[in-house]
């Protein structure tokens, strides 16, 4: 795979989560961001682009119900983010 240097612009507050992320796990804050984005972002295949998302629409809905479903889902995916952020 090729790399490349790239200047990304974080807030304040964001630069400061992930120094702390990457102290508490004794890496360097480049380190722990490029492990993030590697692992949160998706990897570009045969499927990618608007078939792909409309796959993940479809996969969406049929997981959100009437009601509580959706909150439900909202609720879970920021209990993930917070929990991979603390």
């Amino acid at each position: 795979m090729a790399t490349a240097r790239r200047t990304v612009r974080l807030r304040a507050e964001t630069y400061t989560r992930l120094a702390h992320d990457a102290a508490r796990r004794n890496e360097q804050v480049d380190d722990v961001a490029d492990r993030i984005l590697r692992d949160n972002l998706p990897v570009p295949s045969e499927d990618t682009g608007v078939l792909a998302a409309l796959k993940d629409l479809e996969a969406l809905r049929a997981r959100m119900k009437p009601g509580k479903g959706a909150l439900g889902l909202v609720q879970k995916g920021r209990d993930e983010r917070a929990n991979r952020i603390a």
